[in-house]
C-alpha cells in the first residue's frame, strides 16, 4: 500500500471536509491533514517528511467540492498529477462522519472503474468480502462503504 496524505482546498466545505475523512477512514496507511493557508510546496514538503508518496486532494469551487486529484511525489521533491482527475457531480455524505471510527486496515476497490481508482491509489487490491473498507467506483458514482456501512457516495466522472 502506498501512504496517502489526503487535503482540502484553503476553505473546505462541510462536504469537502467529509470527502477527505472518508478517504481517511477507508485508505489504510493515509492521513487527512486539512491544508489550511499552507501552500502545495508545504503540503509535498509535509508528504515527504512523512514519506508519503501521494497525495490526495480534494478541491472545491464556489464552496462545492468539485475535483479530487492524486499527485505522485518523487523522493527528489518533484511531482506530478496523475490521470485522471474525478469530478464531483453531486456529493452525499452519510450524516456525520463517525469521530472515533478507526481507519481501516484493507481495502476493496471494485466497479467499472475499480483499475482506474487503484492505480491512483495503487492499493493491493483484495476481493475479499471480508476487507475493512471498500470503494465502489462506477462510471458516474463512487461510494465508500467500511465494514457493511455506507459513509459517502459522490456522483462523478472521470477526465482525461
Amino acid at each position: 500500500m502506498i501512504p496517502v496524505l489526503i487535503t482540502t482546498g484553503k476553505n473546505p466545505s462541510r462536504v469537502s471536509r467529509a470527502i477527505a475523512l472518508a478517504f481517511g477512514i477507508a485508505v489504510p496507511e493515509s492521513r487527512v491533514e486539512f491544508r489550511g493557508k499552507r501552500t502545495l510546496s508545504s503540503l509535498i514538503t509535509r508528504a515527504q517528511k512523512l514519506h508519503f508518496t501521494r497525495l490526495c486532494a480534494i478541491h472545491s469551487e464556489s464552496g462545492k467540492p468539485s475535483h479530487i486529484r492524486f499527485m505522485e511525489i518523487a523522493d527528489d521533491g518533484e511531482w506530478g498529477w496523475l490521470s485522471p482527475a474525478i469530478s464531483i457531480t453531486s456529493a452525499k455524505p452519510a450524516g456525520r462522519m463517525p469521530k472515533k471510527t478507526a481507519q481501516s486496515s484493507r481495502l476493496s476497490i471494485s466497479g467499472a472503474k475499480a483499475k482506474v481508482l487503484s492505480r491512483l491509489l495503487s492499493p493491493r487490491n483484495s476481493q475479499d468480502e471480508e476487507a475493512g473498507s471498500k470503494i465502489t467506483a462506477g462510471a458516474r458514482a463512487l461510494s465508500i462503504s467500511v465494514g457493511k456501512k455506507k459513509i459517502l457516495s459522490l456522483g462523478v466522472s472521470y477526465e482525461k
